[in-house]
């Protein structure tokens, strides 16, 4: 491998060459003289900065421009290193300090001039004290022989701008030759410098008021009532939003207390942070002045306000209010400098809501519109609503404080009546006899808010009466119905009495005391069968239950059913009318026969009356049940046989008036009922089929 000597031999006279492991001489060569090299004369660099005409600009706050350019060009076969630039302020300018943030070089690097000068080689401020403006470049800028270094300054002006205008002229510039020594050489020529002018933003300040809805209505010591709505924005510098006037443009202001301003601090559409409390003066007007010296509204941005109020607890005359905004006031943010109203500052006016007051709101009482029916009330039992008042609050929500119940019919067997709401187990509370007022015969009154009709809404109460049993004077057949006579209450905001409207009768249907009771009725047999054939036959099973009772007084009541009305459809079917007959199934042995049969265009109409008094036994005990069957001759099961068509047989038991009827009886008292509460009109047996 070769090796290139790069120092320079002077004298070498000896040039001996041994083997690396022996030590032997391996040649003797002659000596090659090389005579000194002769030294190479450097020229000096001469560096010209020539100040060019650039555009005069008008520069406002947070502008950005280009406010002086230098060309660099170096003398022929000569480098240039440029490590720094020192800008003064040029003849006739204001200072720099204060009203440029920062100053940017940039250098046309590349040499491509439809690249402009595409790179910053430095960043700065001027200096406070001197004013100075000095560029040190953060990476190498050469100046080429022969060849032009075009420079630019850029001024990233502040927000808080002084004076009439700026320039900036070329103080020094500092540059090194290839060997690193300091040129002196440096001839500064050129065009004057530039001034540019600065233009201040005229601050201003947009009120203006947004349209809520028309009208609304609020009661005495109403809270957080939206009077009015404005969004206020800035433009031209960043705002400190500090006071707001408002008046009444119609009513009065005395209609209200504790006037606040409120602001949406997040944007969000939505105002949640109060920024004042507002007095109302004797002119009258309010003044708000906001804490803690204002809000900050920055430039091109607004913010929402909103203001708010308490409905006074004594009203005036006209008991109304709308208002409109009369003035504002802002400050410069930066500066403190007040924007002028009405010059700088704009009331954009719209309707705001005009309030009407009320000392209180209002509660209606009226029928619920979900029907009541009849029932049979077994004695000892209650939870059976008899009664639905439907209660309606308008303007605030109503505190019920007493409810007044008339009855009309035989009372005796009621011990009270419990006030309940849909849905729900257990009583609100219960009105009696002794808390009645004197023209009531149970009243109830409510402690703690027990029962409250929010503002808007409708509240339904309903009626239910608890039955006495006959030991404690409980009476069977006593009808009565009951009536909300009296309703008291008084406003959950304003705290006043309300007057309760009755928007008619607020009644409902009779109702029955019974001691004993038919709870349910169900198909005694299989859902299908296949059809019989021949005499005392069962064509269907019904299943009758009593409820539970507690009706001591001569023994527990039973209820004995007396009257049973059928109807038996049949197709494809052949049957003997005269065969109908009920049994109780414990005794099958023992049957009545129908009282009537009527032939229906569908089947037969079968009728069994007297069954109290009969040889069947239909009493059901308290608690108990009893499976009554009825029975029919079957002549031809299918009388299309022949032709291969299908037959079937099914009994329906009507529950209707005058179709079920039966006795809540002891061994005491008995009284007759010709209809059943029961929700269902009817039930059908097994379906039988041939």
């Amino acid at each position: 491998m070769k090796r290139r000597c790069t120092s320079v031999c002077h004298s070498v006279r000896n040039l001996r060459i041994e083997g690396l492991e022996k030590r032997e001489l391996l040649s003797l060569a002659p000596v090659i003289t090389v005579p000194p090299r002769a030294s190479v004369p450097v020229s000096v660099p001469v560096l010209t900065a020539m100040n060019r005409v650039v555009p005069s600009l008008t520069l406002g706050a947070d502008d950005f421009g280009m406010i002086a350019r230098i060309d660099l060009c170096t003398s022929l076969r000569a480098y240039a290193r440029i490590t720094d630039m020192a800008f003064v302020s040029a003849e006739g300018s204001d200072l720099l300090f204060g009203n440029a943030d920062e100053l940017l070089l940039k250098a046309d690097l590349n040499g491509l001039s439809r690249d402009g000068c595409e790179a910053t080689v430095a960043k700065t401020r001027p200096d406070p004290d001197s004013d100075l403006v000095d560029f040190h470049m953060v990476r190498p800028v050469w100046g080429r022989p022969g060849k032009t270094l075009r420079t630019e300054v850029y001024a990233s002006m502040g927000n808080d701008l002084s004076g009439e205008r700026i320039g900036v002229e070329l103080a020094e510039v500092v540059a090194r030759d290839l060997r690193g020594r300091l040129i002196s050489d440096i001839r500064y020529t050129g065009a004057p410098p530039t001034l540019h002018t600065l233009e201040y933003a005229q601050a201003e300040m947009f009120v203006t008021e947004l349209a809520g809805p028309s009208s609304d209505t609020a009661v005495s010591n109403q809270q957080g009532l939206v009077l009015g709505r404005v969004r206020v924005a800035a433009e031209g510098a960043d705002l400190l939003f500090t006071g707001l006037h408002v008046e009444a443009q119609q009513g009065s202001l005395y209609n209200i207390t504790r006037p606040e301003v409120w602001f949406d601090s997040d944007d969000n559409g939505f105002v949640d942070t109060i920024v004042s409390n507002g007095s109302i003066s004797s002119n009258p007007l309010v003044v708000f002045d906001f804490v803690g010296g204002g809000v900050v509204i920055p430039e091109d941005t607004s913010g929402l306000f909103e203001v708010r109020a308490t409905a006074a607890l004594s009203l005036m005359p006209d008991p109304s209010l709308q208002i409109t905004s009369t003035f504002a006031s802002a400050e410069v943010l930066q500066t403190g400098q007040e924007v002028g109203f009405p010059r700088n500052i704009h009331l954009v006016h719209a309707d705001q809501t005009l309030w009407s007051f009320d000392d209180h709101g209002s509660l209606t009482v009226s029928n619920d519109t979900t029907p009541v029916r009849s029932h049979q009330l077994l004695g000892g039992t209650g939870g059976v609503a008899v009664t639905r008042a439907a209660l309606t609050a308008a303007l605030e929500d109503s505190d019920v404080c007493y409810i007044g119940i008339r009855g009309d019919g035989q009372l005796r067997s009621i011990d009270r009546v419990a006030i309940k709401l849909p849905g729900q187990e257990m009583p609100i509370s219960s009105a009696t006899r002794y808390g009645a007022e004197s023209d009531d015969d149970f009243g109830v009154r409510f402690t703690n808010r027990e029962l409250v009709v929010a503002e808007g809404t409708q509240t339904i109460a309903l009626l239910c009466p608890d039955i006495l049993t006959d030991v404690n004077g409980g009476q069977s057949n006593d009808c009565f119905t009951l009536e909300i006579s009296t309703v008291m209450a008084r406003g959950v905001i304003s705290g006043n009495t309300l007057q309760p409207v009755m928007d008619g009768p607020v009644v409902g249907p009779w109702q029955t005391v019974v001691m004993s009771k038919i709870s349910a009725i169900t198909n005694g047999g299989a859902a299908t069968e296949a059809m019989p054939v021949g005499a005392d036959r069962e064509i269907g099973m019904f299943s009758c239950f009593a409820a539970a009772n507690f009706n001591y007084t001569n023994a527990p009541n039973r209820a004995i059913p007396d009257t049973l009305t059928f109807v038996v459809d049949t197709v494809k079917v052949g049957i003997n009318p005269s065969g109908f007959n009920l049994i109780n199934t414990l005794n099958p042995t023992v049957s009545v026969a129908a009282s009537t049969v009527e032939v229906t265009g569908s089947g037969y109409c079968v009728t069994f009356t007297g069954l109290a008094a009969s040889a069947v036994d239909t009493a059901i005990g308290s608690g108990g049940s009893a499976t009554f069957a009825l029975r029919a001759n079957i002549t031809n099961p299918n009388t299309a046989v022949a032709t291969g068509g299908s037959s079937s047989l099914q009994t329906t038991l009507r529950l209707r008036d005058g179709f079920f009827a039966w006795y809540d009886q002891d061994y005491g008292s008995s009284h007759r009922f010709d209809w059943l509460d029961y929700p269902d009109s009817e039930i059908q047996s097994t379906l039988y089929q041939g």
